[in-house]
């Protein structure tokens, strides 16, 4: 696929994209502030975090010596909270719905 439009400068295609993103999410402010938020997490605080990610592992470190790990077992501790965020997130789920305990 090859663009007619050629955009040499930020300007013309921020006309081009205002001219139709609002109207695409139907004039709507709630699916503009949806739209936006999403676009933040997205592409925004991901980057925005990797600092913080390098010091959580090395916040980790100290941890992993502790139980004879590798250092780099310390860059999957964030990988492995999130799993068992989830886990969690799940057994709540299941206990709302009555499922309290399935071994």
């Amino acid at each position: 696929m090859v663009s007619l439009r050629e955009y040499r400068a930020l300007g013309p295609l921020w006309r081009m994209v205002r001219r139709t993103a609002f109207t695409e999410l139907r004039h709507s402010y709630a699916l503009l502030a949806l739209a936006v938020l999403g676009l933040a997490l997205l592409f925004v605080l991901p980057p925005a975090l990797v600092p913080l990610g390098i010091a959580a592992a090395a916040v980790a470190l100290p941890s992993g010596r502790f139980f004879g790990l590798a250092p780099g077992w310390a860059l999957a501790f964030p990988l492995a909270g999130a799993l068992y965020g989830g886990m969690t997130l799940d057994s709540g789920r299941r206990h709302l719905l009555g499922r309290r305990r399935a071994w």
